[in-house]
């Protein structure tokens, strides 16, 4: 075996058998037609790997020497420590700005360490980037929506469609379910809502049906229902009664299982909590300024048949 201590080789060096160094120095940048002749080979200690020229029809391992093979393809493998695998991306200066690591809690991870976004391309163009703060922007597509997510049973949903609006859409029955317009109006069953939200939904010939429904999910009790509370801005302030008018709902009984129901209406005096103005209980009889109307109209007490 030959030993060659400080050494310089202008020429070219041909070597049949192993070479053993303790450090290759240099950028590589004049090293050409370096190729693996070997089936598998190891670079092992602290060595810093400058340059890699030449081919290899193989697969390459980094800390392994059987690194993975898969299908026709060219593998490269890293195989981790007890901390996991990094491969790190340096700037000029030597920072670390990105990396791609591997850890033994399953967790993969692609960072950038500086103030930097992170961005996803297609055909050399971004179409998505997450931006140091944290926030996700999907770019335009002409023509297209930005969020396609497809369902196993085949139910495909839609996100920021033409227009500057926003929908979510059932390619199954190939309508939207909800639509929101670039003005705000909501519509659910609708792509033309004029107002803030506009429900449509085709409904039977009875009362058991209804196109919205408000369930209070409080246990079950006397005086307990759901209600729609109205209101308005009432001075130049801007300052907003929130309970004007309320139409409410409610079990009449404390009786377990018995969903006798009556409807309430109430308004707001001023400087005063919303009362009740009239009701109709279960059987139908209606009640102005009482809560228990024995006939079919009772005004304040005074009947009304």
């Amino acid at each position: 075996m030959a030993i060659l201590q400080s050494t310089e080789i202008s020429g070219s060096l041909s070597i049949s058998g192993s070479l053993t160094a303790q450090s290759f120095v240099g950028d590589g940048s004049s090293i050409t037609g370096v190729v693996a002749v070997a089936p598998a080979g190891t670079v092992s200690g602290s060595a810093q790997v400058v340059s890699l020229l030449g081919s290899h029809s193989g697969n390459v391992g980094f800390g392994t020497t059987s690194p993975s093979s898969f299908a026709n393809y060219k593998n490269l493998s890293i195989k981790g420590g007890s901390s996991g695998a990094n491969l790190d991306f340096h700037n000029s200066s030597g920072t670390r700005v990105a990396a791609i690591v591997s850890n033994p809690s399953t967790n993969f991870i692609v960072e950038t360490n500086e103030a930097t976004p992170f961005i996803l391309k297609t055909n050399d163009t971004e179409r998505m980037r997450i931006t140091s703060a944290g926030y996700t922007e999907i770019k335009a597509v002409s023509g297209a929506s930005r969020l396609y997510l497809e369902g196993t049973s085949g139910t495909h949903f839609l996100t920021g469609t033409s227009g500057g609006a926003f929908g979510i859409y059932n390619d199954t029955n190939s309508s939207y379910r909800v639509f929101i317009t670039s003005g705000g109006n909501v519509g659910i069953g609708t792509t033309s809502p004029i107002v803030a939200l506009q429900v449509h939904d085709s409904l039977g010939t009875t009362l058991d049906d209804g196109v919205l429904r408000l369930i209070d999910d409080t246990s079950y009790a006397q005086n307990v229902g759901a209600a729609i509370a109205l209101g308005f801005k009432f001075n130049s302030g801007g300052s907003v009664l929130q309970r004007g008018g309320v139409i409410k709902a409610i079990k009449e009984n404390t009786t377990d299982g018995n969903y006798a129901s009556a409807l309430l209406f109430g308004t707001t005096a001023n400087n005063a909590s919303t009362a009740e103005r009239m009701r109709i209980d279960s059987s139908g009889k209606v009640g102005i300024g009482t809560t228990s109307p024995a006939t079919e109209l009772d005004v304040d007490g005074t009947n009304y048949e």
